[in-house]
């Protein structure tokens, strides 16, 4: 069948090894069921801390600070784990430092919140701190409280922190005393690269920096943060002052540490790992020769570990299928290319490209690499009837763990994805600017359905232009919600130039009006001028006529007085 498929009649040397190869493939090959061993791009969590291995050390590490921070009455609770892109700061935090307090008797009955700042990151504190309770309502009255006072979350947490707890590990009752409360907050990043609020971003951190400094608080705060999103913190003079004594920078794996990751969960899982294997994967992650491999290489090696457990012969993790995942580099865009192009038909690629530039934020352009992003469900659908067909194509996504998807919401699965990928990559440099553009519209319109749709959040004059023109050749990519805000802006402007038009016109009126009051003033002013000149005329000409009979008068009368003398004299 393989021989008349692929054409090979003619070529009888191939068509004998081909053979060959068939004859020595057994039952036994198939692969052995089992739970797999790897995460892939997936970050342990604490239900993995029995396969997370390579950072005892660290753990251990961080364990220790966080103790000495307890014993140090001055020193804030606070510790920041930093760490490049893919360096493992969320599962050394979660599966390592987590795990370990939750089996350390001391620190057993600690209420642990892990959460994300989102875009608002008031709400996820609010959120992940009365997830119990279950109240929106005090959700959201806590949002507000946060808000307003920089003292709310200590307060907060002293009162949460000693109500007496439920049955603790050792079986007696907590009644409060020395119970802390850990809030994790990982990819802290996101505080710069989601939030839009300079406010909130300011009270989210005077939040944390309060309840981790206050004296006689109980909060430790633990923050997770990518190496370059380090001088973001400058602008927040607290957290710059905290990070600059409490952070531990995270590095790559050493070789040993690596080859403890590689070979300890496939032995937990009971896999045989086929020799030379692990000394390829050193060797293809740069840490072959006692050489340090890149930071960012770990979640590569765990998806081409996941890929080549994929591939595995009856129990064994082969070369041969370590090869056809494509590799340490090639695992992630081979996967996503097999999932793109083989199990997706034109109209699922569609939606899959617009679900992949939504799940990642664009890079600003101070170097900035991109980064993934948070999105809810009724962001994702475009349509209402089209949702069957995105949740179809986000289930064959999640199945092949190149996104992980929430109670609502999904986001990719690693930002390796997002930088090695090259048909993502692709999408990404073909209007980057676009793409940030309707970033900004999709934020903003949802901050308008917040605001109960206040005209206050519309888009106007320029903004809005650009905002028409992108949606005039990218109509398609708009939901509802961005449609129905973009077209409350236009109806808005629409309006407003309505407005500014009717003004203009009442403007024009009362010109004219007054105008013509000017003119009947003017006219009016004209005529009384004539008037009064005529009046001079007539004034002047009297007073003349007046002086000349005087004169008159004084002619004759000094003839009669001649006349008078003349005759006395006679």
């Amino acid at each position: 069948r393989f021989v008349s498929a692929l054409g090979i009649e003619d070529e009888p040397a191939v068509v004998t090894r081909l053979m060959e190869l068939a004859a020595t493939v057994r039952r036994e090959d198939a692969p052995a069921g089992g739970l797999p061993p790897f995460k892939g791009l997936l970050h342990f969590d604490e239900a993995d801390a029995d396969i997370f291995f390579g950072r005892e050390a660290l753990t251990t590490k961080l364990r220790a600070r966080l103790t000495a921070l307890l014993a140090a009455a001055q020193a804030p609770r606070f510790l920041a784990v930093v760490g490049a892109s893919g360096s493992g700061k969320s599962s050394v935090i979660r599966a390592g430092l987590v795990s370990a307090l939750r089996w350390n008797p001391d620190s057993a009955s600690w209420p642990i919140h892990i959460l994300t700042p989102t875009a608002h990151p008031l709400e996820s504190l609010a959120a992940s701190l009365t997830a119990e309770a279950k109240s929106v309502a005090a959700r959201a009255t806590l949002v507000d409280d946060l808000a307003r006072d920089s003292c709310r979350l200590h307060q907060y947490v002293q009162r949460l922190t000693l109500t007496p707890s439920p049955i603790s590990r050792s079986g007696r009752e907590d009644r409060g005393e020395g119970r802390r409360l850990l809030l994790v907050v990982d990819q802290f990043e996101e505080l710069f690269t989601l939030c839009r609020s300079d406010v909130e971003r300011k009270a989210f951190v005077d939040n944390l920096l309060t309840a981790a400094c206050e004296p006689d608080g109980l909060t430790i705060v633990v923050i997770a943060l990518r190496a370059d999103f380090y001088a973001h913190c400058a602008d927040f003079p607290n957290l710059r002052q905290a990070l600059a004594g409490q952070q531990e920078y995270i590095g790559a794996l050493n070789a040993e540490e690596l080859r403890r990751a590689i070979e300890e969960p496939a032995q937990r899982g009971g896999w045989e790992l086929e020799p030379g294997l692990v000394e390829l994967l050193l060797q293809d992650v740069g840490a072959g020769e006692n050489r340090q491999p890149e930071p960012g290489a770990l979640p590569l090696l765990s998806h081409a570990l996941l890929e080549t457990w994929e591939r595995r012969r009856g129990r064994t993790l082969t070369v041969s299928g370590y090869l056809a995942s494509g590799g340490v580099r090639g695992a992630i865009a081979e996967t996503a290319e097999a999932v793109f192009h083989d199990q997706l038909d034109a109209g699922q690629q569609a939606i899959a490209r617009n679900i992949f530039l939504r799940l990642t934020e664009p890079g600003e352009a101070d170097g900035v690499a991109d980064t993934r992003r948070r999105v809810s469900f009724a962001e994702l659908v475009l349509r209402p009837e089209d949702a069957p067909r995105f949740q179809t194509v986000l289930t064959t996504l999640a199945d092949a763990r190149l996104i992980t998807t929430e109670e609502d919401s999904v986001e990719v699965a690693h930002e390796a994805l997002i930088r090695e990928w090259p048909t993502l990559r692709g999408w990404l440099e073909e209007n980057r600017e676009g793409l940030r553009l309707h970033r900004h519209l999709t934020e903003v319109a949802q901050e308008w359905e917040r605001q109960k749709r206040d005209p206050g959040e519309l888009y106007r004059g320029a903004r809005l232009a650009q905002a028409r023109e992108w949606a005039e050749a990218h109509g398609e990519d708009l939901n509802t919600l961005e449609k129905e805000f973009l077209g409350a802006s236009n109806e808005w402007a629409r309006r407003e130039e309505a407005e500014r038009e009717a003004q203009r016109q009442r403007d024009l009126d009362a010109a004219r009006k007054l105008a013509e009051a000017e003119k009947r003033r003017a006219d009016e002013q004209s005529r009384s001028t004539a008037q009064l000149r005529r009046r001079a005329l007539y004034l002047t000409g009297a007073f003349v006529l007046t002086l000349v009979m005087a004169g008159v008068a004084f002619f004759f009368g000094e003839q009669a007085r001649q006349s008078a003398i003349t005759a006395q004299n006679e």
